[in-house]
């Protein structure tokens, strides 16, 4: 096995401290308005936001950092970065990419990785940075990173409609299936495709901002 295969591994486990538990990224308001049901419409939810606003920003995204990143060009670098971040449609989205973004750079810093000098980083930035700086594949990366977000969506999931193991297990086979194509579309995407969002999501974060109680950060 590759050291790098090893790396996306410890890049992506949900025990490292950047905190993506915390964050729902509107589902606990689409659960609220009884959006999301059974594990059918979670199934729905997640691969509706992984066509859109995960292939054609997140992903992306990471791919053109990671290219940034390896030639050591901070102005693309930077440019990218902030394109990131203002593609997030709310304040709480906005937030949940700075505050894993400064999560993942505390780590970079305890390991003693090289890491740019950004500018308000957000997390696909870093995430690219230490993919790149562990010379994982970029498409490896990108297969990680959407496998990681789905994990965590499905997680959510979990505690809010409580599915049992099983069904999220089920969950996380249908969406496994659809990474390898999700990750193609993402690396043939031109950069004036970037930018394509999800609604739904859109409205359900918003909503969220301003629930007078929830599970998850806001």
């Amino acid at each position: 096995m590759k050291p790098s295969s090893l790396r996306l591994w410890q890049l992506i486990s949900p025990s490292l401290p950047v905190g993506a538990f915390s964050h729902s990224a509107g589902m606990e308001t689409a659960v609220n308005l009884r959006w999301l049901n059974d594990e059918k419409d979670v199934q729905d939810w997640i691969l509706g936001i992984l066509s859109t606003g995960i292939t054609y920003v997140d992903l992306a995204i990471i791919a053109r950092c990671m290219d940034a990143w390896s030639t050591r060009n901070p102005v693309d670098l930077q440019k990218w970065n902030q394109l990131c971040i203002a593609s997030r449609d709310t304040a709480e989205l906005r937030d949940e990419e700075r505050q894993m973004g400064r999560a993942l750079q505390r780590l970079g810093e305890k390991l003693e990785e090289p890491l740019p000098a950004l500018e308000d980083p957000g997390f696909c930035a870093l995430y690219a940075v230490m993919a790149s700086n562990w010379q994982i594949e970029t498409g490896d990366a990108l297969t990680g990173y959407a496998w990681a977000w789905c994990e965590n969506q499905m997680l959510v999931s979990r505690r809010l409609l409580r599915l049992g193991q099983s069904d999220g297990q089920a969950t996380m086979m249908v969406l496994g299936e659809r990474l390898e194509e999700t990750v193609t579309q993402a690396l043939e995407l031109t950069e004036s495709d970037i930018g394509l969002t999800a609604p739904g999501q859109v409205m359900a974060s918003m909503l969220h901002e301003s629930e007078y109680s929830r599970q998850f950060r806001s």
